[in-house]
């Protein structure tokens, strides 16, 4: 299967523009060993709506000096990150984090807020159907 081919189908279906810009202001939080990576600042456009987020390239594409990043890429996060966990526990349960945890609770939160603002942006069954679609 072309996986870009499926992204771009899905961004032309919804009529939905997608950029991206090499930032490389900030690290994730959760890098907590010290590697280096690209951090892109992705926009997504449809009519009047517009969000932008964060993106973290993988270590491997930073040492081989790759400063792009595919619409692929991009809308695998969205996704997979736009159907969180309603409950901490939830979370925990499902990514193996332990409830006492005050790094798993910031995590949680960070990802619920990224989840709400995806919902927000994807805002039809129809798109999240579509969106889920692209694994």
């Amino acid at each position: 299967m072309d996986y870009q081919k499926q992204a771009a189908d899905f961004l032309a279906k919804h009529e939905i523009t997608f950029s991206f810009k090499l930032a490389n202001t900030k690290t994730p939080d959760w890098e907590d060993n010290g590697q280096q990576r690209n951090h892109f600042v992705v926009t997504l456009k449809q009519g009047k709506k517009r969000m932008s987020f964060d993106f973290f390239d993988s270590v491997y594409n930073y040492r081989n000096g790759k400063t792009e990043i595919a619409v692929y890429d991009a809308l695998i996060i969205c996704s997979s990150e736009i159907n969180c966990p309603d409950t901490f526990g939830d979370f925990c349960s499902e990514f193996g984090y332990e409830e006492d945890s005050r790094k798993a609770e910031k995590t949680f939160r960070a990802l619920k807020k990224f989840s709400n603002k995806l919902k927000k942006f994807f805002d039809t069954e129809e798109i999240r159907e579509d969106l889920q679609e692209i694994i």
